[in-house]
């Protein structure tokens, strides 16, 4: 929720008043399966640097292209998974469904931001900059 009030001061500047609405992108499933593999390789005691070449098909979503997928864990996840702390490592490791709980906390996620409306976007469509545990919000 801090983060989410950080960007939603910048955001109120861009929109000329305080955000009315937010959209919450949770991160694609394919980011938090391929992190939930990079973290058990790296726990198994597996170099690092090896498991871009262990990524495989089965461990992304059919319409994630592998070479995308090493592009993240290049780009993105390498960085990401030494600044997750063991609880959070943890909760992916469990496979949680962030989508459920964003949605099953709408009301006081909407009360904390002082918003009108919250819309959890699960179309997966957006090129979204989301990670497991940090979903994409777009004020407006």
């Amino acid at each position: 929720l801090e983060q989410a009030r950080k960007i939603a001061k910048i955001a109120s500047k861009h929109l000329g008043g305080p955000p009315q609405r937010a959209t919450i992108v949770p991160a694609e499933t394919w980011k938090s399966n391929l992190s939930r593999h990079a973290i058990e390789h790296i726990s198994s005691g597996s170099p690092v640097k090896a498991f871009v070449s262990i990524i495989e098909p089965s461990m992304l979503d059919s319409q994630v292209d592998l070479k995308d997928a090493k592009i993240f864990w290049g780009q993105k996840l390498l960085k990401q998974i030494f600044k997750w702390n063991d609880e959070e490592k943890r909760m992916i490791e469990a496979s949680i469904d962030e989508v459920s709980i964003i949605t099953s906390s709408r009301d006081f996620i909407k009360n904390e931001l002082n918003l009108d409306e919250i819309i959890v976007d699960t179309s997966q469509t957006r090129d979204s900059k989301s990670m497991p545990l940090s979903p994409s919000i777009i004020y407006g």
